[in-house]
C-alpha cells in the first residue's frame, strides 16, 4: 500500500492528462460560450451562410427596406396583392397604361386605358351624348326622309337622332313638300341636303314653324321654271 501512494505522477503524464482534458471539453466550452458580442461586426458573409437558411422568422421586422431589394427583382409572384391597398389616389398626373381603372378624380395624360368605367363624368352610354342644351357643336337632331308620293300623310314615326330622346315624326303634305318634327326638342333652325342619283342637283329650303317643327320643300329647278318632286333627303338641326 505504502508503495503505491510514494508513486507520483510524472510532469509528462500531467501534461498529457490536461491536453486530454482541453481535447475533451473545449469544443463544449466553446459552443456554449460563444455569443453575438464575440463575433465581429462584417466578419460573417455570404459564403458562411448555407443557401435557403435564414427564414422570415430570422430577420427582424420593417428592417428590409426598398434599398435592400434589387431594382427590377420582384414580380407580381412574389407579392400578396390581397395585402396591397391604396387609401386615396387624388390625382393620377401621368398614366401610361391601365387594364382597369374604377375610379380616378383626376388624369392630365391617359395614352392607353383597357378599361375605363368613367370619361369626363359620363358613362361610356352617354355617347352619343344627348344634350339640346349643348353649346359645343353636337347635333341636336338628324334624320333622313325616304320621300316618296306613297308616304304617310299624317305624322309617322321615323328612325333618326334627337337630343331629346323622344321620337321623330314625319307627313307628307303634297308633291316635294314634307314636315318633320322632332319632339321636345328646342332646335329653331335646320338645314336639309337633297339625296339624288345621277346628273341632278335639287333646291332644298326649309322653313322653322316651332320648336323642333320644320316644312322642307324639294325643287328640281330644271327645266325651268322648275318642279316639286319627291327625293329624299336628310335634315340637320344644329
Amino acid at each position: 500500500m505504502k508503495r503505491l501512494l510514494s508513486r507520483r505522477p510524472t510532469p509528462a503524464m500531467i501534461v498529457a492528462l490536461l491536453a486530454l482534458f482541453v481535447a475533451l471539453g473545449g469544443s463544449s466550452y466553446a459552443a456554449v460560450t460563444i455569443g453575438a458580442r464575440d463575433i465581429q461586426r462584417g466578419a460573417v458573409g455570404t459564403r458562411a451562410i448555407a443557401n435557403n437558411t435564414i427564414r422570415s422568422a430570422d430577420i427582424r421586422n420593417a428592417t428590409v427596406s426598398g434599398a435592400d431589394v434589387k431594382d427590377d427583382s420582384l414580380t407580381n409572384a412574389d407579392i400578396d396583392n390581397r395585402n396591397l391597398s391604396a387609401k386615396t389616389a387624388a390625382t393620377a398626373e401621368t398614366a401610361t397604361r391601365a387594364t382597369t381603372a374604377t375610379s380616378a378624380s383626376t388624369a392630365s395624360n391617359a395614352t392607353n386605358a383597357d378599361n375605363a368605367g368613367k370619361l369626363d363624368g359620363l358613362d361610356s352610354t352617354d355617347f352619343t351624348r344627348p344634350a339640346c342644351t349643348s353649346q359645343t357643336g353636337a347635333l341636336k337632331g338628324v334624320v333622313t326622309i325616304a320621300a316618296s308620293p306613297a308616304f304617310s300623310g299624317s305624322f309617322a314615326a321615323v328612325p333618326g337622332y334627337s337630343c331629346s330622346g323622344q321620337s321623330i315624326e314625319a307627313r307628307r303634305l303634297s308633291m316635294g313638300r314634307y314636315e318633320v318634327r322632332f319632339n321636345g326638342s328646342p332646335a329653331t333652325q335646320a338645314v336639309a341636303t337633297a339625296i339624288v342619283t345621277g346628273f341632278k342637283a335639287d333646291m332644298v329650303s326649309v322653313t322653322n314653324q316651332s320648336p323642333g317643327l320644320f316644312t322642307v320643300y324639294v325643287l328640281d329647278p330644271l327645266p325651268a321654271p322648275g318642279a316639286f318632286v319627291d327625293d329624299s333627303f336628310t335634315l340637320i338641326t344644329p
